[in-house]
């Protein structure tokens, strides 16, 4: 039989009231009282009527969060502190991939409105700001999260992309590597763009000449980094060193190279962006550009959350704010 507020009420000796708000660990409540209800209330199987506070509160205390592919280190490392601070707060978290496919960014923005979600979390795809467009015209609280539409009035958190580039290309650029091929992603993701501004940034200052046929555009699906490189490095070319947009990209570089008999960081130096070795032990550190993800969780989940409460209360502010999270230079073996 299910477990209510009524029954531990009735077996506390006091009100439905008083031991919600210990559940909830509210502090007007004492802490032994607090300690003693949520251990029974635990031992008994207590679990808490969302349906009912929903009706009560008009929230479900529940946030989607739409990315690309959990499989990505960066993506899961990310939503693991989006989810970690969340839960501090309250809400409940659940997850919907897109694989960078904007039919399935708009099926999943869709899914989630029609879950009354309170607010929702998007790493965008960007070939379009449908997605976008959607949550503004249901005034769906919501963040754009490590990506954001210069076009677009909309709350974001992103990294300082071009600083980052522009660190480890002048990085390399002074230890010698003056002939870099940089794996970068399509043009239409915002740090894409950032990222090779970065890159001529540091040649620019470094008096050195651009040369767009050193940029080539790869994805993050596994084996395309690879053959690249393959298909590069198989024949005549005067590459010392390979930037990659990010990490994923840099280790199958690495990969690669080691296959082809190439002693990276001797013979050829790689670099990424994103500095998954901080979050993830690897068999290799990577020289790359670095930055919190936790600190980017807790800014978007905060700023989400500050959306959804001026909603409830009928408070909106007119400005919108962006958050950009500083990046440093990461060093690694592979340099």
């Amino acid at each position: 039989m299910k477990v209510t507020l009524k029954d531990l009420a009735k077996e506390f000796g006091c009100s439905v009231t008083t031991i919600s708000r210990a559940l909830k660990d509210n502090n007007t409540i004492s802490l032994e009282l607090r300690r003693k209800v949520k251990a029974r209330a635990e031992e008994l199987g207590y679990i808490p009527n969302i349906v009912a506070g929903s009706m009560r509160t008009g929230q479900t205390k529940t946030i989607a969060v739409i990315l690309q592919d959990l499989r990505n280190p960066f993506f899961s490392i990310l939503g693991k502190y989006i989810e970690e601070f969340a839960s501090n707060q309250g809400y409940s978290i659940f997850f919907m991939t897109t694989s960078e496919l904007i039919d399935r960014e708009i099926e999943a923005v869709n899914t989630a409105i029609g879950k009354n979600v309170d607010g929702i979390l998007l790493l965008p795809n960007q070939k379009d700001a449908r997605s976008v467009e959607i949550l503004k015209r249901y005034k769906i609280p919501h963040v754009l999260v490590g990506r954001y539409f210069s076009n677009l009035d909309t709350d974001y958190v992103i990294a300082n992309d071009q600083k980052g580039s522009y660190l480890v290309t002048k990085h390399l650029i002074e230890r010698g590597y003056q002939r870099i091929l940089f794996l970068n992603s399509f043009m239409y993701i915002s740090s894409s763009y950032l990222r090779l501004e970065g890159f001529k940034q540091a040649y620019s200052e470094a008096s050195l000449p651009f040369n767009k046929n050193d940029v080539i555009t790869v994805s993050t699906d596994r084996g395309e980094a690879c053959g690249v490189i393959k298909n590069i490095f198989n024949k005549k070319h005067d590459y010392n060193a390979v930037f990659t947009y990010c990490d994923v990209i840099a280790f199958e570089t690495v990969f690669t190279l080691n296959e082809l008999g190439y002693h990276v960081g001797k013979d050829i130096a790689v670099a990424g962006v994103d500095d998954i070795h901080s979050d993830v032990i690897l068999p290799v550190k990577i020289t790359s550009a670095s930055y919190s993800r936790k600190e980017m969780a807790y800014e978007a989940v905060n700023l989400l959350i500050k959306r959804i409460n001026e909603g409830i209360n009928n408070v909106r502010s007119d400005s919108y704010e962006h958050h950009v999270i500083d990046i440093t230079l990461s060093m690694g073996q592979t340099t």
